[in-house]
């Protein structure tokens, strides 16, 4: 699992690519609204258990964990569309190989570095 520093104005300098907003969205698996509560978070997929995270900021950011690729949603706050996906790789997986990262939107210029929900979801095998 890679950690990267959530919504940093400064941000990773990492190489980063743009891909088509509707393939990022179905394979992250965003919903196409949110309205930042924890009653509204999606449902855990299978998986050996992550944490799903929320900022409110100048977008709403949801996280969420798929193994070693990772997705982020982002939300407008007014209206709570989806307005903006991303998702990276512990290993350059995007764009021929040359990036870790791939986005397609609206992204978040800053948020505060700690969620406002952090929700663990359990692995598969949990009772």
């Amino acid at each position: 699992m890679i950690v990267l520093p959530a919504c940093s104005p400064s941000g990773p300098s990492l190489p980063s690519c743009v891909n088509d907003f509707d393939v990022l969205v179905e394979t992250i698996g965003c919903p196409a609204s949110f309205d930042g509560s924890e009653s509204q978070l999606p449902a855990c997929r299978p998986s050996d258990g992550y944490n799903q995270m929320v900022w409110s900021c100048d977008v709403i950011y949801l996280h969420t964990g798929l193994g070693t690729i990772e997705g982020d949603c982002y939300y407008d706050d007014a209206t709570h569309a989806l307005v903006g996906v991303r998702r990276y790789a512990t290993t350059f997986a995007f764009c021929d190989g040359g990036s870790l990262t791939e986005s397609a939107g609206r992204q978040p210029r800053t948020c505060p570095q700690a969620p406002d929900i952090d929700q663990r979801c359990p692995p598969t095998d949990a009772p």
